[in-house]
Parts: structure tokens; sequence; C-alpha cells
């Protein structure tokens, strides 16, 4: 998986978050953040596969109470 720096990992999830809520346009990634991005998208369907549709919703909502600051 290509690898972001803390800082880049940050921002570029910030604007992720920011385009899907449509606050702002999304921006052109480059080769590496859109690499990154699909292996984390990969990782994440991979780590969910073969889970109950309850615990599912219970992964992702612990990694959304992670992310809460």
């Amino acid at each position: 998986m290509p690898s972001l720096t803390h800082t880049e990992e940050a921002a570029l999830w910030s604007h992720v978050e920011a385009v899907l809520r449509g606050e702002v346009p999304a921006m052109p990634l480059t080769e590496r953040q859109q690499d990154y991005l699909l292996d984390r998208f990969r990782l994440s369907i991979a780590e969910l596969d073969g889970l109950s549709p309850v615990e599912r919703v219970r992964v992702v909502e612990e990694h959304r109470a992670a992310a809460r600051p």
C-alpha cells in the first residue's frame, strides 16, 4: 500500500469527507493518493467480509467513534 505521512493522510481524509458532504468540490488526486484510497477501501471491505450485518455495523460505528476528535 502506498504510504502517506500522517499529515498527508489527515488532509486527504478531511478533503474526502468534505467532498462527500458536498462542502467542497472534488480536487484532482495524485496517483499515489488514488492508490492509497483504493487500497484503504479494499482493506476495509476485506476486513468486513464474512461478518454478519450486525457485526459490520458495530465495526463501522467503532471506527467512527475512534475518528471523532
